[in-house]
């Protein structure tokens, strides 16, 4: 869920809004959206705690089969060429989970591969204009679906 737009008049493009992002405070937490750049509300509690408890399983599934990778949240992704062809430059999504390679630089903010990329989805997010749906998800290296419903749900209701 967004909180704002940045105050601009134009859209920007994908390089423009990663400079954007360089002069803004670590905490500020920023997509770019049809090329407009826009800051991100804290998720709630319970979006937290799914993302965290995925990164942590994540993690230690790795720690296991693939140390080489780890999981972490809240990371950059820079999407390739043949993504950005597909859906713009003017779209640099954030997601919730991304595994990587674990040799990364102590101040480095976007990797460009991504070996699983989730975003946590509830009942009570909004559809946004332009947003990808489940089934036009990018390929970063690989995919993975994951959905979570209460106890008792179905995914019909």
């Amino acid at each position: 869920m967004s909180i704002g737009a940045a105050h601009t008049t134009r859209r920007m493009s994908g390089a423009e809004f990663r400079a954007f992002q360089e002069t803004r405070p670590d905490p500020e937490r920023w997509e770019l959206i049809k090329g407009i750049p826009v800051m991100m509300v804290p998720p709630l509690i319970a979006h937290q705690r799914i993302a965290g408890n995925l990164e942590r399983l994540l993690n230690d599934a790795l720690a296991k089969h693939n140390p080489t990778r780890i999981a972490v949240h809240e990371s950059g992704v820079e999407l390739g060429n043949v993504v950005l062809e597909r859906f713009g430059d003017d779209y640099r999504p954030e997601p919730d989970v991304i595994v990587l390679d674990a040799d990364f630089e102590p101040r480095q903010r976007f990797v460009e591969r991504a070996y699983l990329a989730a975003e946590i989805v509830s009942d009570t997010d909004p559809r946004r204009e332009g947003a990808m749906d489940r089934d036009q998800t990018p390929p970063v290296s690989g995919r993975s679906a994951l959905q979570s419903r209460p106890p008792g749900r179905t995914a019909s209701g």
